[in-house]
């Protein structure tokens, strides 16, 4: 797979991760 296609993909997909860790953290804190 070259960059181009990889950092596609990051962008599209790559954002989930950080938003459940973060609902999870929000959750958890009471927020």
């Amino acid at each position: 797979m070259n960059l181009e296609k990889a950092m596609k993909l990051f962008w599209r997909w790559g954002w989930i991760p950080f938003v459940l860790y973060f609902g999870t953290m929000a959750i958890k804190q009471g927020w």
